[in-house]
């Protein structure tokens, strides 16, 4: 069964594709076939377990976040952590798998790929970073 795709969502991911008219350089036909591809490639079905981290992963790096930073995380923090990690990673993944997968295509302008990809990681995970650092802060 597949998925269907976000609406809204799908149109944001533009992944800089040239929008121009056709003037008989095969343009137009490139950027369609990358499109196409986009399209097909989001509505493919990703295994949720396969776009998780494991706990044990997750606890992997909070404790490296600890170590890096000498501190010791409170446990409402350390769920907040836990939470949003939880969240965010497979939201991540199923935003940058068709990104990632068009990187290689012909035609693909990488520095477009490349905004894309920025763009696309920033709105995913500002809303997961703002809720840990409101939560880092509400244990001061």
């Amino acid at each position: 069964m597949k998925s269907e795709p976000q609406q809204g969502k799908q149109e944001s991911h533009s992944f800089g594709v040239n929008k121009r008219s056709s003037q008989g350089d095969g343009t137009q036909c490139k950027s369609n076939a990358l499109r196409n591809r986009y399209e097909d490639i989001m509505e493919e079905e990703m295994d949720p377990a396969q776009l998780a981290l494991s706990s044990e992963d997750i606890e992997n790096v909070i404790e490296s976040i600890e170590q890096e930073y000498g501190a010791i995380l409170t446990a409402d923090l350390k769920k907040a952590m836990r939470e949003e990690i939880t969240t965010a990673v497979p939201e991540l993944t199923r935003a940058l798998v068709p990104l990632i997968s068009l990187a290689g295509a012909e035609g693909s302008s990488t520095e477009k790929l490349r905004q894309e990809w920025v763009r696309t990681f920033m709105e995913v995970m500002l809303p997961h970073m703002q809720k840990i650092v409101s939560a880092s802060q509400q244990q001061q």
